[in-house]
């Protein structure tokens, strides 16, 4: 029996709306030219608008959905003040008397983050892992945090988080990095499978996708010596020092670059590339998980681009003074020749150390020490005291 398939079709209705001739027409525009701004930035919003009738009643400005405000008169206008770095999408939507609806074509705006400042000091801070009073801890040096989850999943800010601050002076770029980490591993081969720091360096700030000769990445492990990890393979490492100090919460590693190393001749303004990451390994073996302070993908290891900004800015640090300020301790002379005096209300420990941090002299006192410096060479030293739990390092000089 042969079989007979009936298809029955039906044709779709198309239903057309003209466009109304009185709908205005809109054209959106900004104060915007050339680069993307920076943070915080003030961005005039203005609106050209035709209408048929010449009845606009309103001009609305939006960011995507988001409404930031209307203007009832031409010109059609909005100002933006104070705007956070982020990406930005512009629209104006005119309403006239008949209710009629026109929107302009979105207009994309980028606004970036600033570039992280760096203060200058002129007092170096002690490579031990703690806590400066004076510099680490002063109020005009701000901190960048690893906001940014690249490997695995982290669960609370004990878990794992971290934030990192940086001192400059001509020869050095000093780091101080405060690791929240409940559980500490050292047992990998590679630096990076276990817990660690990683400072990531472009000198020229010139944003390649691959390392140039002034690209470079340095590891510095939770209780791995002195070991310095670094990539690209092979490149110097020469005069770097770090200190790692577990902590309650996790740990703490403190780091000093010299600028030779890096290929850098440090100024003031001046710009360079600078990431920050933290790895974590929880259980043994590989890394677990990884934050970062500016990449949002794991690759910076190998493309300089996804790295943050960083500014030298002007000296922060400059007088012995101040780093007084906190302390019920004199010192004094200072410059100094054949002795040092440190008198204090209190009991107070003391340390008197050459400029890369040896300990050359060290004591305690209730009231004043006096150190006999006649056989000291002629330089710079540090002097590092400690007082009711604060400890401060000023710099000294033997005429």
């Amino acid at each position: 029996m042969a079989l007979t398939s009936v298809i029955n079709w039906t044709t779709p209705t198309i239903t057309f709306t003209p466009s109304n001739p009185n709908t205005p027409s809109v054209v959106l525009t900004t104060n915007v030219t050339g680069t993307s701004p920076e943070a915080p930035a003030s961005i005039i919003l203005t609106a050209a608008v035709t209408d048929a009738n010449n009845n606009v009643t309103k001009v609305e400005f939006f960011n995507g959905t988001n409404k930031l405000g209307e203007d009832l008169s031409a010109p059609y206008t909005l100002q933006l003040d104070e705007l956070p770095a982020g990406t930005y999408s512009f629209t104006a939507k005119a309403t006239d008397a008949e209710n009629l609806n026109g929107t302009s074509a979105a207009v994309s705006i980028i606004v970036k983050a600033p570039p992280f400042k760096i203060q200058k000091t002129s007092i170096a801070p002690v490579i031990d892992g703690t806590e400066d009073a004076g510099i680490w801890d002063n109020p005009l040096i701000s901190s960048i945090e690893a906001k940014n989850v690249l490997v695995g999943t982290v669960s609370s800010a004990s878990d794992l988080s971290g934030n990192a601050k940086f001192v400059w002076d001509n020869s050095y770029l000093y780091a101080f990095v405060t690791v929240t980490d409940n559980t500490k591993q050292n047992d990998s081969q590679n630096s990076y499978e276990d817990d660690a720091v990683e400072i990531y360096l472009d000198i020229n700030n010139d944003k390649a996708s691959t390392y140039g000769a002034n690209d470079v990445q340095y590891t510095f492990g939770w209780n791995d010596g002195t070991t310095v990890g670094v990539l690209p393979s092979g490149r110097s490492t020469t005069g770097i020092t770090y200190s790692s100090v577990s902590t309650p919460t996790g740990y703490v590693v403190e780091a000093r670059i010299p600028w030779s190393t890096v290929q850098a001749s440090p100024a003031e303004n001046q710009l360079l590339g600078l990431e920050f990451m933290i790895n974590d390994d929880d259980n043994g073996g590989t890394r677990d998980k990884k934050i970062a302070w500016s990449s949002t993908t794991d690759n910076a290891w190998q493309d300089p681009s996804l790295f943050g900004v960083a500014k030298l800015a002007d000296e922060v640090i400059t007088s012995v003074e101040e780093q007084y300020s906190s302390f019920n301790i004199l010192s004094y002379p200072n410059p100094f020749i054949a002795e040092f005096n440190i008198e204090a209300k209190g009991y107070f420990t003391y340390q008197l150390m050459n400029q890369m941090g040896q300990v050359l002299e060290s004591g305690q006192s209730n009231d004043k020490a006096t150190l006999m410096t006649q056989n000291y060479a002629k330089g710079m030293y540090l002097l590092k005291f400690t007082q009711n739990d604060k400890t401060s390092v000023i710099k000294l000089v033997k005429e």
